[in-house]
């Protein structure tokens, strides 16, 4: 795995993940078992299973509601968010030369000859079913689609500080 990708992870924002995502699973699993353990002491057992499901559904969501609610109460819980400012931080660290270099070597070191050669790396003719070679055109597309984010994002910045014109621009007009 890329240095690059490392950055991207976040042990903070994964333990409030398993956090999130674990507060409404532990309410169900307890309500389901006492639910099945009462049901299972005072009637037949797939009365007790069906009861232990329908409460495990109404449990979700009702965490899945108590959490969307704190979320809209208080937005910078939102994991989302947090996820999103950690990989446009990221990004933006992203030496993009340095990346594009990395995929030359990779794209050198994984070459499956058309010629019936196998892949040095992957032991494969195909390049179809070269994996380091599948990984560093998925790395050189979002390289690509990095680089023209960045332009796009220098071409904003440029209109913003461009000055105000009192009306529309006749580009056919000289000032000779």
């Amino acid at each position: 795995m890329p240095k690059t990708l490392w950055k991207l992870i976040d042990p903070p924002t994964l333990l409030l993940r398993v956090i999130w995502d674990g507060v409404p699973a532990g309410i169900t699993a307890a309500l389901a078992f006492y639910v099945s353990h009462q049901a299972l002491a005072h009637f037949h057992w797939a009365l007790a299973l069906a009861c232990a499901l329908g409460t495990a559904v109404l449990a979700w969501l009702f965490a899945q509601f108590v959490l969307n609610g704190l979320t809209r109460l208080w937005p910078h819980l939102s994991l989302d968010d947090r996820l999103l400012r950690k990989h446009v931080k990221a990004l933006t660290d992203l030496d993009l030369d340095r990346e594009e270099r990395h995929y030359a070597t990779m794209r050198a070191q994984h070459a499956p000859r058309f010629g019936g050669e196998r892949c040095p790396v992957c032991d494969t003719r195909s390049p179809v079913r070269c994996r380091g070679l599948l990984d560093a055109e998925r790395l050189h597309y979002a390289l690509r689609t990095e680089r023209r984010l960045r332009e796009d994002l220098v071409r904003l910045r440029g209109r913003e500080s461009a000055p105000e014109t009192d009306g529309p621009v006749d580009p056919f007009h000289t000032t000779d």
